[in-house]
This record gives C-alpha cells, sequence and structure tokens, in this order.
C-alpha cells in the first residue's frame, strides 16, 4: 500500500531564519511536507533571494528579528512591489506589531513539526495561496 503524497509536494519555500538550527529543523519540517525549501540567513539576503516575487516561490517563512533587514520590513517591502505571496512570520518573542498587508499568519517558537504543518494547512484553509500540485 502506498503512503500519500506530502501535503505540500512540488511547492517551493522561501525560509529566512537567523538561527542556523532553527534555519535547519525547519527546513527539514518544510522537506517532511513536500516543500523545496531555499534557506537564507539574513534579510537582505532574503529580499535578493525573493527576486521581487520572480523567484518561483509559493511560500515565504520569515523570522521577524533577522539580522540586516526586519522581516516585517522585508515582506512589507515585497507587498509595495505587489508580491502578494503567503507569508509566515515565525516569532520566539511577542509577536508583530503589526502584520504586513496580505496573506500573512504568524507562528511562535518554539514550534514542532505538527504546529507548522496545521499553521500551513490553516492558509489553505483560508485561501491563501498554497496548493498540493
Amino acid at each position: 500500500m502506498h503512503s500519500p503524497p506530502p501535503p505540500f509536494q512540488g511547492c517551493r519555500a522561501l525560509l529566512a531564519e537567523d538561527d542556523e538550527d532553527v534555519r535547519i529543523i525547519t527546513s527539514s519540517y518544510l522537506e517532511i511536507l513536500g516543500f523545496e525549501v531555499d534557506a537564507v540567513a539574513d534579510g537582505t539576503t532574503f529580499l535578493e533571494a525573493a527576486d521581487h516575487g520572480r523567484a518561483g516561490h509559493d511560500l515565504l517563512v520569515v523570522d521577524i528579528d533577522l539580522p540586516g533587514v526586519s522581516g516585517c520590513t522585508a515582506v512589507e517591502g515585497l507587498r509595495a512591489e505587489g508580491v502578494d505571496l503567503p507569508v509566515l512570520l515565525v516569532t520566539g518573542g511577542s509577536g508583530p506589531d503589526a502584520t504586513p498587508p496580505g496573506p500573512t499568519e504568524v507562528l511562535y517558537k518554539p514550534y514542532g513539526l505538527d504546529d507548522l504543518s496545521a499553521t500551513l494547512t490553516a492558509m489553505i484553509d483560508q485561501s491563501l495561496g498554497l496548493r498540493n500540485r
């Protein structure tokens, strides 16, 4: 008997997380869920990798407290350019003062695979653009 494919098979995620251990673990979680993952460690590199929304990502996972350009500032910049990709902001703190416009959710650290999966599934349920391909 075959097991079903991962729920996000064929989707690409851009992950921006400055803590190397969290970046590795989150990348692994996303890959288990079926994502192809591009991972970066700071806000400036995140913006370069996002390439104004032309890099083919289906999801942006962004730590709020990134060095260089903060996660919220980076997402706001992309939104101002018309990039409307779903965004999952992650934080170990109290969360953003304000959530950037567009399809955005917040996930609080520490989180596990089940937390990440449930949050991404809820994003789909809210029709934020991620689809099983």
